[in-house]
């Protein structure tokens, strides 16, 4: 077996595991190629200063082995896209101290608990045969997404809080994770029945079965799922299984552009927009939702990769803005204590 193909055959391997792990946000790759897509349109200098923040996250990084795109120099930069679903579930005073770094001050309320509810914001749409409203089943969003992400932002934007280098690379990894999560429908929408239960982002809506389980210590079999509706929109719909980048379909290109076309700020305000932006992913539950077409459908799947496509251009788009305005908001503090 020729090297080329061991290192392809571990490649996929790999990403077949990765994507395993990652069933609650885009997935790997997605996040992966978002960073890497934001990185590209930054100036060197914004990218030397975000690539020493991304290097300081990589001493407690579980996914240490190399992949094609981990082999590359751009590699610990990805890092600031995907590292805050590997930590989603340790306490945050305790990530902190992994880092022989105390929790930020305005942090500490949420010290002893994870960031696990900072991932989505559930805004509810009922089933086609739903006769019952909202308020009448009750439903309860335990969701922070929106909320955690103006904090980080206030945290991060704060004149007169001084971060170190590892704080500093902690809270802008995970608002940048979030920031890109906030364009996934699903970590805005969840469906309920006329039972009052809904399907945590999709998560429970099972679009491929597995084969039957024996449940340990049990005579029951439990039927895993092998594809959930959200883990669907994960991947985004095809859009991120090309090896070499997001694949745009040829229609939306021809529309929209990819989004290279971002221009440079001079603000050092922040540019965040959640509640807008929010409103935007939440916009697509009738794509997300289909009740005309299955979701394995072509024509189903035609109409969600063009609201992926749209998504991912706006959020590389919006990244980028965001980080340049944080750098010039950086420099500015550098230039005001000199």
């Amino acid at each position: 077996m020729t090297k080329n193909i061991r290192e392809y055959r571990y490649f996929i391997a790999l990403i077949i595991c990765l994507l395993a792990a990652y069933a609650d946000a885009w997935n790997y790759r997605g996040h992966t190629q978002l960073t890497l897509h934001t990185y590209e349109q930054l100036s060197p200098k914004e990218q030397q200063y975000f690539m020493l923040l991304a290097k300081t996250l990589k001493p407690i990084s579980k996914y240490k082995r190399k992949t094609q795109s981990q082999s590359s120099s751009s590699y610990p930069i990805a890092l600031l896209g995907t590292w805050a679903d590997e930590v989603r579930d340790k306490h945050l005073k305790t990530l902190f101290k992994s880092l022989g770094e105390p929790l930020p001050h305005r942090l500490r309320a949420d010290g002893a608990f994870s960031t696990s509810s900072w991932h989505f914001y559930n805004r509810f749409v009922a089933s086609p045969e739903v006769t019952k409203s909202i308020v009448q089943c009750e439903l309860k969003n335990r969701g922070e997404l929106l909320p955690k992400l103006q904090l980080l932002d206030a945290i991060l934007f704060d004149a007169s809080t001084t971060l170190s280098k590892k704080q500093e690379a902690v809270l802008l990894a995970l608002q940048l994770h979030l920031l890109q999560d906030l364009h996934q429908p699903l970590h805005m929408l969840s469906r309920f029945n006329d039972r009052c239960r809904h399907d945590l982002g999709g998560n429970t809506t099972c679009l491929k079965p597995g084969p039957n389980e024996s449940v340990t210590g049990s005579s029951k079999k439990k039927r895993k799922c092998e594809l959930s509706l959200h883990q669907y929109w994960d991947g985004g719909i095809g859009l991120f299984n090309n090896r070499h980048g997001v694949h745009f379909p040829q229609a939306f290109i021809e529309q929209y552009g990819t989004g290279s076309d971002t221009k440079k700020v001079r603000n050092a305000k922040s540019s965040l927009q959640v509640d807008v932006w929010a409103d935007e992913s939440a916009s697509f539950s009738r794509q997300v939702y289909d009740p005309q077409h299955e979701p394995l459908s072509k024509t189903y799947q035609r109409q969600a990769q063009s609201v992926v496509a749209q998504q991912v251009n706006r959020c590389v788009e919006r990244s980028v803005e965001y980080l340049q305005h944080y750098y010039q908001f950086k420099q500015s503090q550098i230039k005001s204590r000199s």
